[in-house]
């Protein structure tokens, strides 16, 4: 922000122009790099003389004389505001969706390419009678039984061919009884286009499958009452 016959290239007057609390950690930054003749790496704000307020990435190294003294030192500023600026709108967003996801009243399930755990929101653990923490890390198959898990295999499979599922399975809860869910699974792909690992959202249908089932007993009933009526 300064004329270039405006600023004098002193040490001192670079320094100044830092933010007040950061210029301590990056003097700190630049005399390390002069007692250990290695290159520095910086980023901290400066403040322009019209009061904005500027992101900088400072990159050096000492230049050392023929005697072994320090002579000077050298380096590059980059502006790298803009890309402070997407940085703090992509956090923004990401804390919206966090805050969505976390709140949600359906199931959020990520796995890996390898199946699993890495990331359920408190909906999920909660459906399944798990902390957070205690799902995070393990594979998927071991919240079903045998005979699911090979379901799961096949359609992780299909999803790693690229293509999107809903369908109906029953999980495991920590206390060994079944968890009836709706299932809407997606796969996640890198920006190579490379499976990455798939994405569920899980619904407890657990009441509706009840319903269902005395639905179907109360038809039998009556079919049976049918028969036997029709036959007197």
């Amino acid at each position: 922000g300064y004329e270039p016959q405006a600023f004098e290239v002193m040490f001192d007057s670079i320094l100044n122009v830092v933010h007040p609390s950061e210029r301590e950690r990056l003097n700190e930054a630049i005399q390390n790099t002069l007692a250990v003749r290695q290159g520095f790496f910086d980023e901290h704000r400066i403040i322009r003389p019209d009061g904005s307020v500027h992101f900088i990435e400072t990159r050096g190294e000492a230049v050392w004389g023929p005697d072994g003294e320090v002579t000077g030192v050298r380096g590059t500023w980059l502006d790298i505001t803009p890309r402070k600026q997407v940085e703090r709108a992509l956090r923004e967003s990401e804390n919206k969706y966090r805050l969505l996801v976390e709140n949600l009243h359906e199931g959020i399930w990520l796995v890996d390419a390898k199946a699993k755990t890495t990331f359920v929101n408190p909906r999920m653990a909660e459906l399944l009678g798990y902390r957070v923490e205690e799902m995070v890390g393990r594979s998927l198959f071991t919240f079903m039984d045998r005979e699911a898990a090979e379901i799961a295999r096949r359609n992780l499979d299909r999803s790693r061919r690229g293509g999107r599922a809903e369908y109906d399975f029953e999980l495991r809860r920590k206390d060994g009884s079944p968890l009836s869910t709706r299932i809407v699974e997606a796969p996640v792909q890198d920006e190579a286009g490379r499976y990455g690992g798939a994405l569920a959202g899980v619904i407890d249908i657990t009441e509706r499958k009840r319903a269902e089932k005395q639905m179907h007993r109360a038809n039998a009933e009556l079919q049976q009452f049918a028969f036997v009526a029709s036959h007197d």
